[in-house]
């Protein structure tokens, strides 16, 4: 027979559960001590009595936990759960006063009473969280960058976050690479010159010549040009052309002359 692993998450519904159950087992315990001494009922109505004043925000809390697990409204009972539990806390923490005078018991009777369907209301939006994550309906946290990139360069990590959280990327290296990817893209579009059938033949001419490759022909850059509106010849192209490779030869010269001479060894 398999024995069963107890994980993770086998304890978790316990380990959040448990620390309610305290909080509402304290409640009541400060009210039974109160009303056993103050009202002339039997031990079994006291109980009752008890139980039924700390029930009321745990019942609306309840209800609100139903509705926010089932992706309905829980504002309004969520709010009354919060308003009863606050007016049970105030009693609750009346209990314990010394002469009129706040005591560290009441304060603490009157937060156990008091945050109960505040705690009810984490519980419940946890889970809800759990099911809608699980569901696909919410997102999973956004890129997290760390404190150092935020120190050193906070411009840049702000458009990485930015470009990040609209695509879902979560991991840093890949949403850093992507931004500067995408930054690389961009300087070199605003950097590319386009053809102009308004501009001059040669202005086009040049560009043509740096957009494609050395190898091309001069009849298939005429053509490159014409499929974008750009009317020129063929022996057009190879007169820019040639006249482009002298005046780089003549550049180079210029540049070869320009340099000191170099000076004798021995």
């Amino acid at each position: 027979m398999t024995q069963h692993r107890v994980t993770r998450e086998d304890i978790r519904p316990y380990m959040t559960v448990i620390p309610l159950l305290l909080v509402n087992a304290v409640a009541v315990t400060g009210q039974l001590i109160f009303w056993k001494n103050h009202l002339p009922w039997p031990i079994l109505a006291i109980v009752m009595f008890a139980l039924a004043l700390e029930s009321v925000a745990i019942y609306l809390a309840y209800h609100a936990h139903l509705a926010t697990v089932n992706n309905d409204s829980a504002t309004r009972l969520r709010m009354s759960s919060y308003a009863f539990g606050i007016v049970v806390g105030l009693v609750n923490g009346s209990h314990f006063l010394v002469n009129g005078q706040i005591t560290a018991a009441a304060i603490g009777m009157g937060l156990m009473s008091a945050s109960s369907p505040f705690l009810w209301a984490i519980h419940s939006r946890r889970q809800s969280r759990d099911k809608l994550m699980e569901n696909g309906e919410i997102e999973p946290h956004a890129l997290r960058l760390g404190i150092t990139r935020w120190t050193w360069h906070p411009g840049k990590s702000a458009r990485v976050m930015s470009a990040a959280t609209w695509t879902g990327e979560r991991i840093p290296a890949a949403a850093i690479a992507t931004y500067e990817a995408g930054k690389a893209a961009r300087k070199a579009q605003e950097e590319r010159q386009e053809i102009d059938p308004a501009a001059s033949q040669a202005s086009n001419v040049r560009i043509a010549l740096r957009e494609n490759p050395d190898t091309a022909t001069a009849p298939e850059i005429a053509a490159w040009l014409a499929e974008r509106g750009v009317t020129v010849t063929p022996a057009y192209v190879r007169a820019l052309r040639s006249a482009q490779g002298r005046q780089e030869v003549a550049d180079r010269r210029q540049t070869v002359h320009a340099l000191p001479p170099a000076e004798n060894s021995g």
